[in-house]
């Protein structure tokens, strides 16, 4: 992390008491949240380097469609200086086979017809936010700490991803529509900084069918896009996004 993004953070939660603490009407309840996410996600995104074409994930490799699931757990806290913390993960893992359409370079080496490509993807994020209320709306806003795994390999060659934690601003807000126990959120991370730039994004609707539990559907996505590390001369982005059903479970 920069010194730029650490003293950010830093500045957070010196004044993470200017937000107001978690608020929930019933005090047994809530302070603790697990869930699980089955995402139907599309995989994009392309291999560029200085050779006059790129190598695209959907149309050249054939990645398409795969169904993920996301862990996700979150802690929330009464003490108005104290953040609240969501830890979410997701491990991405998928095959193809294709044939490719002309000549395509990666880290140098040229590929012409039958190739198969691999795509190990994982990605673990820890953001730390407190709340603003305004009547039925809250806002959260935060840091989001992003860890990013990511190799991809064609044939022999690999593309290697980010080898750093990224640090990004974290906005979120939420629609509380108590009288029919139904939940709107809409939420943004964004950063463009340094050798990676990177996005999420998600929005759901959300319907609490028991006292305890949520059952919520929505779309999200991870875009982000930096330098192959295997070849400093070769660029990618990726981008994975999809709707979802979600399970959560409060404690």
């Amino acid at each position: 992390m920069t010194f730029k993004f650490k003293s950010i953070f830093f500045i957070f939660l010196l004044n993470i008491n200017l937000l107001a603490s978690y608020n929930n009407s019933e005090d047994t309840l809530g302070n603790i949240t697990l869930s699980v996410d089955i995402w139907h996600s599309n995989i994009e995104g392309e291999i560029k380097n200085n050779r006059p074409s790129s190598l695209s994930f959907k149309d050249d490799l054939g990645f398409s469609q795969k169904d993920i699931t996301t862990f996700g757990l979150e802690l929330k806290n009464n003490i108005t200086w104290l953040p609240n913390v969501n830890i979410d993960y997701f491990n991405l893992s998928s095959t193809t086979n294709a044939i490719l359409n002309g000549t395509k370079y990666v880290n140098g080496t040229p590929y012409t017809n039958k190739v198969s490509s691999k795509i190990n993807y994982s990605q673990i994020n820890t953001t730390f936010y407190g709340y603003l209320y305004q009547g039925p709306f809250e806002f959260n806003i935060g840091a989001k700490i992003k860890k990013i795994n990511y190799v991809q390999s064609i044939e022999d060659t690999k593309v290697k991803g980010p080898n750093s934690i990224v640090l990004m601003p974290h906005l979120s807000m939420k629609i509380h529509i108590n009288e029919i126990n139904t939940l709107l959120e809409g939420q943004i991370s964004m950063l463009s900084f340094g050798d990676i730039e990177t996005k999420d994004y998600s929005y759901s609707i959300s319907y609490r069918f028991m006292r305890n539990a949520y059952i919520s559907y929505g779309y999200k996505g991870y875009v982000w896009s930096g330098t192959n590390l295997n070849d400093d001369h070769e660029d990618y982005n990726v981008d994975v996004k999809g709707s979802y059903v979600s399970c959560k479970v409060l404690f």
